[in-house]
């Protein structure tokens, strides 16, 4: 399967910041997940980051 037809699997919804850090973070690092960065498009690079450095990083660029 092409990368375009995984993408077209899934439905993209927004999600802001004040929602996703305190109520999604914490469930994805208990389930043991990882955060996919920049899945889509022409650059896309199929990064899969740890829950806690997305956490440290989006808290620390709120500050």
């Amino acid at each position: 399967m092409n990368p375009h037809q995984v993408d077209a699997a899934f439905k993209v919804e927004r999600l802001p910041l004040d929602k996703f850090i305190p109520n999604w973070l914490p469930g994805l690092q208990r389930d043991g997940l990882f955060v996919g960065m920049n899945w889509s498009g022409d650059r896309s690079v199929d990064d899969d980051v740890q829950t806690n450095e997305v956490t440290d990083r989006l808290t620390a660029t709120r500050r």
